[in-house]
C-alpha cells in the first residue's frame, strides 16, 4: 500500500501512464492525481472538449509530469493514445447541472 491509502503502483510499471483520470482537472481529481503520483503512478487526465469540438490530437505532458488527453463524448471521439497504457481508470465525471439549458432535453 502506497501513501495516503492509495495502492502502490504494480512493480515493474513506474514508467508506464498507469493511472487515468477521466475529470480530473477539477477539486477531486487534482487531489486524486496528486496522490497516485506520490504512490509511484504516472498520471494522465482525461479532459473533455467543448460542445462540436473535435478533441485535442496527442498526449500533452505537463511541468509535474502528468500527462493530458482529451475526448469528445457527445461525437464519440477519444484522442489517439488516451487509453494507450491505463493500468486502471477512475472516472470523475458527472453529468451537467440540472440548471444546464439541455438538461430538461437528456432527461
Amino acid at each position: 500500500m502506497g501513501t495516503h491509502g492509495i495502492p502502490s503502483a504494480p512493480p515493474g510499471r513506474r514508467s508506464g501512464p498507469g493511472l487515468l483520470v477521466v475529470a480530473g482537472a477539477g477539486l477531486i481529481g487534482s487531489r486524486l492525481a496528486d496522490m497516485a503520483r506520490d504512490s509511484g503512478w504516472r498520471i494522465r487526465i482525461l479532459h473533455r472538449s467543448g460542445p462540436g469540438k473535435a478533441p485535442r490530437e496527442g498526449i500533452e505532458v505537463d511541468a509535474s509530469g502528468r500527462e493530458h488527453a482529451w475526448w469528445a463524448p457527445a461525437e464519440r471521439i477519444l484522442a489517439p493514445g488516451a487509453l494507450e497504457g491505463a493500468r486502471a481508470v477512475v472516472c470523475l465525471s458527472a453529468p451537467r447541472s440540472r440548471r444546464a439549458p439541455g438538461h430538461r432535453r437528456a432527461v
